[in-house]
């Protein structure tokens, strides 16, 4: 059954009406739920953010490709083809519309349609006519009123209202009489008057006057706080005090004052939490959401959101639909890799970033619990590496006091330039150890690409759980040899993958690129007793365990080959549920792999779970973390959840994570 649409929730902001439409699949006002809102950046740049029924925001805050231009403004969204999906509508300065028809958070087709003028803006969205799909009402600069019908993108009817005069406007839709079909909100510019117009398509069949509720008043939004089926109205006083006027019909049957604070604005109304009645969605004017979970005329809860900062301006909510899972799937006859629920974001860089430049996550995410069980997640990048904490994987913000600075030493041999912290590992708590991840850039004097890098490995350790790192007295593990500054491109070195703990040896693979041109690439693994010291790690060569050569020394390393383990190691864990290690490899074009082994050397072939691009997102460095699991994270159940780098459209960088499940078959 397509969904009808019957409430519109109207708001105002700047000079425009926007409106807001609730779906419902009877003639009900408020009878389904808004899983999150829309919003819309200084730069054009449209949002969505996702909400469970408890008025948290989860899932995936998902950002559309591109921002669209300042001369474009979203001022509505509906369902113009009847799909029961939200669909989003444009205006353009010059007047011109458009629509963006959308499957859940993905644009499907972008359609424009023809411009009336400049002098006609569009200031509602409704369902006129009773057909289920949505329709543009409109009000030109001289007051009079237009409605557009709609069958998806094409107009089936354009009639103009009669003009009540330039001094009334439109500032609401919604359904006062409960037979399915749109209603007319007006209010004059001072304030003074208040009034209703029942409709039939596009004929008036009732006009009749409210009380005003004073100067000073505006109507903020319509909506069915009482869950009676018929819509009600909220507005809000200058001073931020809100009122909801219960109605029936054109009838004020009885009305409830709200406190707030002068700095918070009504944004948009909507039923939030499934139970048939309303709630009101806020923003303050530093840009902070906030949600009022209403139950008739008490809030039952009040719940402030993350601030996305000023540039971002909430336009409506409407039902996005639940947060879509990733296509995260393998089956290599023997085990299967299905998801389960749907894809959340961990750290928003529109939200949690402490530097917008610099905080962009570049690697895994590794995770470990200090010693007053405080969760610590990293995915970090230079100059500042930074944490997120709190007091368990689904409850982590951000912390912006780095835990460890690249010192940026030109010296190419002090292997401390640019410094990724990298995976971790605690030994009670609170001495902690990590492998990092050094990058140098050397100039060539035949540089013709400019893309050179030396890679090397250190260690750091922190003594106060994670808070801050630095190196102890031998922190390079691997430095590889001096180059030969007429030689480029420059492309060698060393790279490294998460460690585990086994037999009371700590190990990690890592990656020796030998040559300047990358090739002769090798994987191998390594091992040490004491994270302390870098000097103490040993590579397996021959079959033996053998000293790293001393950093700088004129060779590398002659290491075992790993060939089997193919691709970039990002991830390894110990699958407690299928007896076996499994290493998570990452290549650029191939996306995210994983492969299993029962002795870390050899392993079976690689099997990809997750392109690089799907559906236009991107994706890197997964991990593999269970809730579950040891100190260390260091062992993953059935169903873990996999930790992925998202690169949003703009190239701001999320962390997102969607829980996966393994079964095996056979």
């Amino acid at each position: 059954m397509n969904p009808r649409i019957h409430t519109v929730l109207a708001f105002v902001i700047g000079l425009i009406a926007f409106s807001l439409l609730s779906f419902a699949p009877t003639g009900r006002v408020a009878a389904a739920t808004q899983s999150g809102f829309l919003m819309q950046k200084t730069d054009g740049t449209p949002e969505v953010w996702q909400m469970d029924s408890t008025g948290h925001a989860l899932g995936f805050d998902f950002e559309f490709a591109g921002a669209v231009g300042n001369g474009w403004q979203i001022v509505g969204i509906g369902d113009f083809n009847g799909d029961g999906n939200p669909d989003i509508l444009w205006q353009n300065a010059d007047g011109t519309p458009g629509i963006w028809f959308l499957n859940g958070t993905r644009v499907v087709q972008e359609v424009g349609l023809s411009n009336p003028g400049s002098n006609w803006r569009i200031v509602g969205v409704g369902d006129f006519n009773g057909d289920g799909k949505s329709d543009i009402l409109w009000q030109a600069t001289d007051g009079t009123p237009g409605i557009w019908l709609m069958s998806g993108s094409t107009p089936i009817n354009e009639a103009g209202l009669p003009n009540p005069g330039p001094a009334w406007k439109i500032v609401g839709v919604g359904d006062f009489n409960a037979d399915g079909k749109s209603d007319l909100l007006w209010q004059t510019t001072d304030g003074s008057g208040a009034g209703v117009w029942l409709m039939n398509g596009t004929t008036p069949t009732a006009e009749a006057g409210l009380a005003s509720p004073g100067a000073g008043w505006k109507a903020a939004a319509t909506g069915d706080f009482n869950g009676d089926g018929t819509s009600d109205i909220i507005w809000q006083y200058t001073d931020g005090t809100a009122m909801i006027w219960f109605m029936n019909g054109t009838s004020n049957t009885g009305q409830v004052s709200l406190v707030t604070g002068t700095s918070w604005r009504i944004v948009a109304v909507g039923d939030f939490n499934g139970d048939g009645k309303s709630d009101v969605l806020w923003q303050n004017t530093d840009g902070t959401p906030a949600i009022w979970l209403m139950n008739g005329t008490t809030p039952t809860y009040e719940g402030p959101l993350k601030n996305p900062g000023t540039s971002w301006k909430i336009i409506a909510a409407g039902a996005f639909g639940a947060p879509q899972p990733i296509p995260v799937q393998a089956n290599d006859g023997h085990v299967q890799i299905t998801t389960v629920g749907g894809l959340q974001t961990v750290f928003n860089h529109t939200t949690d970033a402490c530097d917008p430049t610099n905080d962009q996550p570049d690697s895994s995410g590794y995770a470990f619990r200090a010693a007053d069980g405080t969760v610590n997640l990293t995915g970090n990048t230079w100059p500042a590496n930074y944490r997120m904490v709190g007091p368990s994987l689904d409850s982590l913000q951000r912390s912006c006091t780095p835990t460890y600075q690249s010192i940026q030493d030109n010296n190419f041999l002090d292997s401390q330039y640019r410094e990724w912290l990298g995976p971790m590992h605690t030994i009670d708590g609170t001495t902690v150890y990590g492998l990092v991840h050094n990058e140098w850039y050397p100039t060539c004097t035949n540089d013709q690409n400019n893309f050179n890098l030396l890679f090397s490995m250190n260690v750091v350790v922190s003594n106060n759980g994670g808070a801050t790192y630095s190196h102890p007295q031998n922190y390079k593990i691997a430095v590889p040899p001096a180059w030969d500054n007429s030689t480029c491109p420059v492309f060698y070195g060393y790279g490294y993958a998460q460690m585990i703990s086994s037999g009371g040896y700590y190990y990690a693979f890592f990656q020796v690129f030998p040559s300047p041109d990358g090739d002769g690439r090798r994987m191998c693994l390594m091992r040490t007793a004491d994270l302390s010291n870098g000097s103490s790690w040993q590579t397996l060569t021959g079959g033996n365990w053998q000293p790293l050569p001393a950093p700088g020394s004129a060779t590398f390393p002659q290491c075992d080959n790993l060939s089997s383990l193919q691709g970039n190691p990002n991830a390894l864990v110990y699958s407690t549920y299928l007896n076996a290690y499994v290493v998570l490899t990452f290549g650029i074009e191939a996306g995210e792999g994983y492969t299993t082994s029962q002795d870390l050397i050899n392993w079976a072939t690689s099997q990809t779970i997750v392109a690089s691009t799907v559906n236009g997102l991107s994706f890197l460095y997964g991990s593999l973390i269970d809730p579950n699991s040891n100190q260390n994270f260091e062992t993953v159940g059935q169903q873990p959840y996999l930790y992925l780098v998202y690169i949003k459209p703009n190239g701001d960088r999320d962390i997102v994570r969607q829980q996966i499940s393994f079964t095996i078959l056979n």
